[in-house]
């Protein structure tokens, strides 16, 4: 089933993936199904017969049916399909599919979607004859309530049980996230192919080396089999499904002289940040407030709330000073969500340079008037509020505004001031022409910079250069010897926020 990161290198980069799968000598045929994708001209799965709606597999002489969904919208705004790519209706497609499963005597149908629980619920509802969905995208824990012994928190039962538009049983699973989570689903059906019944188990995989920390010396120490053995026996008895793991032998042997290398380059430290560089999409008290890993520190600090997230600022003034090395560049954009997490104040690797910036990104120069400038700040704030899209909220070096969200669509944005040369702002010029460096993801008009994507030809030059490389670039020409350089937040006056409404 397809999801909305397998565009983010474009439908060449999702052809690529294919491709490796299709080289690999698994022993079952790997079957990839989205009943909602249609690929354009430009791209290299035109007309492909790689891509299924659906396919269809035997059990014990029961005919079942499974259907692709990808979530349309995010991926369509906020991934790197080929323009002429388009993802239908996510209800419309699947009750076509349905439809025709149907007529040819499939009554037992299972959707796979990638399209969040939220979403999975209403298709749920608004769909006749579909009996299970298993979906992923949001990252959605399902499990019994015993898991919040564990510092858990599940969303709803596992299955979470609905009713479908026919009035049946609908059995729904989610896959949470990074593989964390195995489930098992157990239904039955009737003899016209309806659910009668639905249950299972979400086993929380975890790893074979358990540890306990020493209270005075604040470190880790292995506890012993007889230990994790009684351990063990309290999550049963406790209803916890932890399902224990070990690594398998023969892969970690194959992985390990890649693994080496790329520790070695990882681990190592490019400087040390002053403070706490925290996360955060939107300003405000509404909107993605528990994001950050660094817990209240960061979520209920005041100047994030005033202002945004620290991180996220401080890679548009990254992407400022990268541009300003390669074509004097006058401002930048990065939008919030691109930025994956904080950075804690302590030392900086490579590694945490890269979680912090970890797609297939890459710096373009645009030539861009004021007035576009404006309309693309309006377009990511609309994202925000008419599409609850907080990653959209934008961020830049250079440039700074104030934001009134209770203001009407196109009029949010006020006090547009650019830093000049000596460090001064003065107020942004509607007619003149000012150079921008951003991502290629923003530049194609994606995550609702609709705007900028008009921005052509001769006014647009692919830099080419990986935006977390040119974070660590930035780093590595900051004053002091590697290792030592100083990572602070910036002043307050050059934050792009300066003020917001709710």
């Amino acid at each position: 089933m397809l999801g909305n990161h397998e565009f983010d290198a474009k439908d060449a980069g999702l052809q690529k993936f294919i491709n490796y799968l299709d080289a690999g000598n698994c022993a079952t045929p790997t079957r990839i199904v989205s009943a909602n994708v249609n690929f354009g001209p430009s791209s290299p799965l035109y007309q492909t017969q790689r891509i299924e709606k659906s396919f269809l597999f035997e059990r014990d002489g029961e005919k079942f049916a499974i259907i692709g969904l990808t979530i349309a919208d995010k991926t369509k705004n906020a991934s790197q399909p080929n323009s002429d790519t388009t993802f239908a209706n996510e209800i419309e497609a699947a009750q076509q599919e349905i439809d025709r499963l149907k007529a040819q005597g499939i009554h037992k149908i299972i959707l796979q979607t990638h399209t969040g629980f939220a979403l999975d619920q209403q298709l749920a509802a608004a769909l006749t004859d579909v009996d299970v969905i298993v979906g992923g995208d949001s990252h959605t824990l399902l499990g019994p309530d015993s898991l919040e012994a564990v510092g858990l928190s599940p969303s709803g039962a596992y299955p979470t049980q609905a009713r479908n538009k026919d009035g049946d049983l609908v059995c729904i699973a989610q896959a949470w996230q990074y593989s964390y989570v195995v489930g098992d689903l157990k239904v039955r059906f009737n003899p016209q192919g309806q659910v009668e019944q639905c249950s299972g188990t979400p086993h929380i995989l975890v790893g074979d080396d358990f540890k306990r920390e020493n209270t005075e010396s604040k470190q880790f120490e292995a506890l012993n089999a007889t230990e994790q053995a009684a351990l063990l026996e309290r999550f049963k008895a406790a209803n916890i499904p932890m399902q224990v793991v070990s690594p398998y032998t023969a892969t970690l042997n194959v992985l390990l002289p890649y693994q080496q290398q790329k520790q070695n380059f990882a681990s190592t430290v490019v400087a040390q940040a002053t403070d706490n560089l925290c996360l955060r999409r939107v300003p405000g008290t509404q909107r993605d407030t528990s994001r950050s890993s660094l817990g209240d520190i960061c979520n209920q600090n005041p100047h994030v709330i005033a202002h945004g997230g620290d991180i996220q600022q401080m890679i548009a003034e990254a992407f400022l000073q990268q541009g300003k090395v390669y074509f004097d560049a006058d401002l930048s954009f990065q939008n919030g969500g691109g930025v994956r997490v904080d950075v804690a104040a302590g030392p900086v690797t490579v590694e945490k340079i890269y979680q912090v910036l970890p797609f297939k990104n890459t710096l373009v120069r645009l030539d861009m008037t004021g007035a576009e400038i404006k309309a693309t700040l309006e377009d990511a704030i609309s994202g925000v509020v008419e599409q609850r899209n907080t990653g959209s909220y934008p961020y830049t070096g250079g440039l700074r505004w104030q934001v009134d969200l209770t203001q009407a669509k196109g009029q949010r944005i006020s006090q547009l001031e650019v830093r000049n040369a000596s460090g001064s702002y003065e107020a942004l010029v509607l007619d003149r022409t000012y150079k921008v460096v951003t991502i290629d993801f923003l530049a194609n008009g994606q995550d609702y910079y609709s705007s900028m994507k008009e921005v052509t030809g001769e006014r647009r030059m692919d830099v080419g250069l990986d935006y977390a490389e040119a974070f660590l670039q930035y780093v590595e020409r900051l004053p002091g010897t590697i290792g030592q350089k100083s990572l602070g937040k910036l002043p307050t006056a050059d934050y792009s926020t300066q003020k917001f409404t709710e």
